[in-house]
């Protein structure tokens, strides 16, 4: 995969080509790709989506030097928060904490460890795009998103992610989540999985109108 920050995407795609790889021509997260190359780390579905599956997140510089040795070099010289890959550009703050993420979480499933959102039954309350969007990266780290619709009657559900400005939650429905002490959180606690080295507690980031009474 692509990301929309690297230039020259036809020459980068020709030259993956003709060392014998292929490309993901599409806008979205495909998950099976294997790598994602990107000029810098950031908060697009791809990177998230990539971090997610751990999924290997390269400089496009990555592709240059494999086509002039003439094969597919080894990756992690060229691996965005590597530690070993001394010789990328310098990264803003968020950037690093990305990079971070994404060299961490490639080490962890390559050793055979769970997604991030490992048993996790979540409810995406949000506009429909959107829920497509953070189903494919729950799909991503090894969650799952519940296909329920109002009023939510499934028992299964661990954890409510919901945009409550742009999709607000019915009074039934808030107090079925409350009654059940389902947390109700917004959505970008999902990147918190993802960047912070212990995973959030869901209940300390219920929203205070949704929190057991």
């Amino acid at each position: 995969m692509l990301s929309s920050n690297v230039d020259n995407h036809e020459e980068i795609a020709e030259m993956i080509r003709y060392l014998g790889g292929d490309i993901s021509e599409g806008g979205e997260l495909d998950l099976e790709a294997t790598h994602l190359l990107c000029s810098a780390p950031g908060r697009s579905e791809k990177m998230l989506g990539s971090v997610a599956a751990g999924k290997w997140v390269l400089h496009p510089a990555y592709v240059a030097r494999s086509r002039a040795a003439g094969k597919f070099l080894p990756e992690e010289e060229y691996e965005w928060g590597n530690p070993i890959a001394t010789c990328l550009p310098s990264l803003s703050g968020a950037e690093k904490t990305l990079g971070r993420a994404a060299h961490r979480w490639r080490s962890s499933r390559a050793s055979g460890n769970p997604g991030p959102f490992a048993g996790m039954t979540a409810l995406l309350h949000v506009p429909a795009a959107r829920k497509r969007l953070l189903t494919r990266l729950l799909e991503a780290g090894e969650g799952t998103s519940v296909d329920d619709e109002p009023p939510y009657t499934d028992d299964s559900i661990s954890v409510c992610f919901a945009d409550i400005k742009r999709y607000p939650l019915s009074d039934r429905d808030a107090a079925w989540f409350i009654s059940k002490r389902i947390p109700v959180c917004p959505p970008v606690l999902l990147s918190s999985y993802l960047t912070d080295d212990v995973p959030p507690n869901p209940v300390e980031h219920c929203l205070p109108d949704y929190r057991p009474k």
